[in-house]
């Protein structure tokens, strides 16, 4: 059973969840696929949005994830995300 402890971290490094932390903007066109460059040198296996400025989903675009980059869409348009991404 787990007493607390886990953390993502403070918003910009990440603390005893294995990820990375990720500021990006939607696209200007809603459901358009855009690029989240990450440092993590594996392909992550998801994210979680943690702070958005206008309510939007976000969910996974059709490119593959890759070691450097995830592939994601929104339904909002230039949203400011928070995105923490895992692997």
């Amino acid at each position: 059973m787990l007493r607390g402890g886990l953390s993502y971290g403070d918003g910009t490094n990440s603390d005893n969840i294995a990820g990375q932390w990720a500021a990006v903007t939607s696209p200007g066109a809603a459901n358009t696929e855009f690029a989240v460059a990450h440092g993590l040198r594996k392909v992550p296996t998801g994210f979680h949005v943690l702070k958005k400025n206008a309510a939007c989903d976000v969910y996974a675009g059709t490119t593959a994830w890759t070691s450097t980059h995830i592939y994601l869409k929104a339904t909002g348009t230039t949203v400011a995300l928070t995105l923490f991404i895992t692997v």
